[in-house]
C-alpha cells in the first residue's frame, strides 16, 4: 500500500494516548490479532471479497480455480493421513496470498469504519480503526 509505513499505526496509537492524557473521556483502544491469520480466511469469503471489490470475471475465476477443490494430507511419523478438503486459508508462499488476505481484511475495516460506532476524536480526525497486515487496532468511545 502506498504512503503507508509500519510506524504509522504505532504513531497513531501513541498520539491518541498522549492526547487522552490531556482530555479525559470514556474511550478505549482494542488491539486484535488474527490467530493463524493466513489460515483463517474462508475460501468462499475470498471469492465474495473479490466480487465486492469489482475484480473482473477472469481474475475471480482464476482465484476460484486455485482454491476450489483444494485438498491436503498431513505427513506423520508413521505415514500420511487421508486427504481432506481445504475450505479456508490462503496458500503459504504464494505471491498473491498477502493481497488476498488484505482484500478480505479490508471488508472488516470498511464495515467498522462505516458502522455507527464512535471513534476517538483527535484534532479534526476521528480514528476508528487502523490495520497493518493481521494487526488491527480499534479506537472506541463510550
Amino acid at each position: 500500500m502506498t504512503k503507508r509505513h509500519i510506524s504509522n499505526n504505532i504513531r497513531l496509537v501513541l498520539d491518541i494516548l498522549d492526547y487522552s492524557d490531556l482530555i479525559l473521556d470514556d474511550s478505549f483502544i482494542l488491539f486484535l490479532d488474527f490467530y493463524k491469520a493466513f489460515d483463517s480466511i474462508e475460501h468462499e469469503f475470498i471469492f465474495l471479497s473479490l466480487r465486492k471489490f469489482g475484480l473482473g470475471d477472469f481474475f475471480c475465476n482464476a482465484i476460484k480455480t486455485l482454491y476450489s477443490g483444494a485438498n491436503s494430507s498431513i505427513r506423520m511419523k508413521n505415514g500420511t493421513t487421508s486427504r481432506f478438503c481445504l475450505k479456508r486459508g490462503v496458500r503459504q508462499g504464494c505471491l498473491i496470498s498477502p493481497y488476498l488476505f488484505l482484500l478480505c481484511t479490508q471488508i472488516l475495516t470498511s464495515y467498522i469504519a462505516n458502522s455507527p460506532m464512535k471513534g476517538i476524536n483527535i484534532a479534526d480526525r476521528e480514528a476508528v480503526i487502523s490495520q497493518l497486515a493481521d494487526d488491527t487496532t480499534i479506537f472506541l468511545k463510550n
